[in-house]
C-alpha cells in the first residue's frame, strides 16, 4: 500500500498525515514551500542578524515538544519565526528537519523576509510581519493523493470529516496526555483500498 498523505491548512499551524506504509513516513521529504514579495533585506542588515537569531533560538527550542515561536528585533528590522513538528517526530528528527527546512528556505529564497516551508515532519515560517496574532489564509494547502482509489468520494470524506474532528478534540483536550504536544492519532476502517 502506498502513502496517503493529507495536509489540511487551517493557516500554517495544522499539518496532518495519514499514512499507511511506515517506511515512507520517516523521510525528511519536502511538501511545499512559498515566498511572499513584502520585500528584500540586504546581506549584513540587521534584518538578517535578526533573522540568523531567529533561526538559531528556533532550532535550539523546539525540542522537545516540537513547536516554537520567537521574535526578535524592532520596528521594520523585526523578524517573527515558528517551527513545528509533528508530534510523532522524536527529539533527534525533529531538530533534524528544522536545520534542513532552515537551509532549504534561505537556498530557494535568498534575501527574502518572508517564507515558509513544508516538510513531513516539520514546517518552518519566517516573516517581517506579525503573523502570530492574525490568521495568514495565504500560507494553507490541501494535497490528497486518493484520486482513483476512492469508490465512494462522499462516504471517505464523511469518515475522515468524523476522523479528524475527533483528533482535533483529543488533541486540545487539557484531560488527554498527548494535548500539550497538540498531537492526536488515530484511524478508521473503511476499504481495502
Amino acid at each position: 500500500m502506498g502513502l496517503m498523505m493529507l495536509k489540511i491548512g487551517f493557516s500554517f499551524l495544522l499539518l496532518v498525515s495519514v499514512h499507511v506504509d511506515h517506511a515512507m513516513s520517516c523521510t525528511h521529504d519536502q511538501i511545499d514551500h512559498r515566498c511572499s514579495t513584502t520585500g528584500n533585506y540586504t546581506v549584513g542588515s540587521v534584518y538578517e542578524l535578526n533573522m540568523e537569531s531567529v533561526f538559531s533560538t528556533l532550532t535550539k527550542n523546539a525540542p522537545p515538544f516540537g513547536f516554537s515561536n520567537v521574535t526578535v528585533g524592532q520596528g521594520s528590522e523585526t523578524v517573527y519565526g515558528l517551527v513545528q513538528c509533528r508530534g510523532d517526530v522524536d527529539q533527534q528528527d525533529c531538530k533534524a528537519c528544522i536545520f534542513n527546512s532552515i537551509i532549504q528556505i534561505v537556498e530557494y529564497y535568498p534575501n527574502t523576509m518572508d517564507a515558509i516551508i513544508w516538510y513531513q515532519k516539520c514546517q518552518l515560517c519566517y516573516s517581517n510581519t506579525d503573523f502570530f496574532v492574525q490568521l495568514n489564509m495565504d500560507d494553507f494547502g490541501c494535497w490528497h493523493w486518493t484520486s482513483g482509489k476512492v469508490m465512494d468520494s462522499k462516504e471517505f470524506n464523511e469518515k475522515l470529516g468524523h476522523l479528524l474532528k475527533d483528533l482535533t478534540s483529543l488533541a486540545t483536550s487539557p484531560t488527554e496526555p498527548a494535548s500539550k504536544l497538540m498531537f492526536a492519532t488515530g484511524n478508521i476502517p473503511y476499504t481495502d483500498l
